[in-house]
């Protein structure tokens, strides 16, 4: 169902764009961006697999004017292109920080990341900590997940495989990240180091496995399994919280787009009293 939802989307997102977008050229390739907004915050935003910049809409409409607002496509989605053929996290962070020095947009960064983006932005945080201000994590995907789920028991454990009907429709790119990811958590797991800075957990309520009670066994336990993980990124920072959105599935910014814009205010007023 996850894999059907994230086809339709992306569908219906294939020849939308934003506002303020602009095209970059990097010693990587090639990316198309959004950038607005002026201000002492700076936002990056970073979206989940099959998605474009647009997933971010929802939200960046109802962000201040004052602050800078930076979304982008990742190669593979939109116009943006690269020369590397491995899609795994670390190379996806190297190809960000390159696109933000040349569209000089400079650090420190506030990052929102969605499911796989979320991973992308606890990757970014932890291997360039000190560009970093704060953390958003949208639903994201923990790299403890696959784990803690085999150990108790639970079911569909493994980090998915497309289907081959799903990689007729969807870009090359989705498969190549889908075949990094067990290197893009591994990089997670194995990097202590994310910095010491305001974080949000924003955690779905509603499994796509439906209600508890017409769950089976299995499932409750992958179900818990998540809950667990999803805790867990919350121990990333000792300033942090986790909020979770009882009338949400895996698109928390579009189901509840108010509940990101006030995990990043949250964080804004964080960062203005550690200042003062």
């Amino acid at each position: 169902m996850k894999v059907l939802i994230g086809v339709l989307l992306f569908i219906m997102a294939g020849c939308s764009t934003l506002p303020d977008t602009k095209e970059a050229i990097t010693k990587h390739g090639k990316y198309s961006y959004h950038l607005s907004g002026n201000g002492p915050l700076t936002i990056v935003f970073e979206a989940g697999l099959t998605d474009n910049m647009t997933t971010w809409e929802p939200v960046l409409k109802n962000l201040k004017e004052n602050n800078r607002i930076f979304a982008y496509n990742r190669a593979g989605y939109g116009a943006s292109q690269s020369k590397n053929l491995q899609r795994d996290g670390s190379t996806i962070i190297n190809e960000l920080r390159e696109l933000l020095a040349v569209a000089d947009v400079k650090p420190p960064y506030l990052l929102v990341g969605h499911s796989i983006g979320g991973t992308y932005m606890e990757l970014y945080a932890k291997t360039f900590p000190k560009e970093v201000s704060g953390v958003v994590l949208v639903d994201a995907k923990p790299a403890s997940w696959t784990a803690e789920c085999e150990k108790s028991g639970g079911i569909n454990c493994a980090l998915p495989v497309l289907p081959a009907w799903v990689k007729i429709i969807l870009p090359t790119v989705v498969d190549s990240e889908m075949k990094g990811m067990p290197l893009t958590m591994q990089l997670v797991n194995e990097n202590p180091n994310f910095p010491n800075v305001p974080l949000v957990v924003l955690s779905a309520g509603k499994s796509y496995w439906g209600s508890v009670d017409s769950m089976s066994a299995k499932e409750k336990v992958s179900w818990e399994t998540v809950q667990y993980t999803q805790k867990q990124l919350s121990n990333l920072s000792p300033n942090s919280k986790q909020i979770i959105c009882d009338i949400c599935e895996h698109y928390i910014h579009h189901e509840n787009p108010k509940l990101v814009t006030e995990a990043i205010q949250w964080i804004s007023e964080e960062l203005r009293d550690i200042s003062n």
